[in-house]
């Protein structure tokens, strides 16, 4: 079919689950700043709007692309144990 790309399945699945576990995670982050503008003083949801970020920088580094990229790069720099 002339000029249309060609999703590989093993590329597109993982990508799919990255966007919307971050994703979801900013939508119910979003309603922390929101919750903290009706109750300025809350510790829940300052903490609910830090955690937000810890929880979407662990997301982002458990499903990270370690794959074809990094294929002629050091160990230490693909993270391997072994040398």
């Amino acid at each position: 079919m002339g000029g249309r790309l060609r999703v590989d399945a093993t590329y597109a699945q993982p990508c799919a689950t990255r966007a919307h576990i971050c994703g979801w995670t900013l939508v119910v982050g979003a309603l922390f700043p929101l919750g903290a503008a009706f109750r300025p003083r809350s510790h829940f949801f300052r903490l609910g709007f830090a955690v937000t970020f810890v929880v979407l920088a662990i997301a982002l580094f458990a499903l990270r692309d370690s794959g074809p990229a990094l294929g002629n790069a050091p160990s230490i720099a693909r993270g391997d144990s072994r040398s």
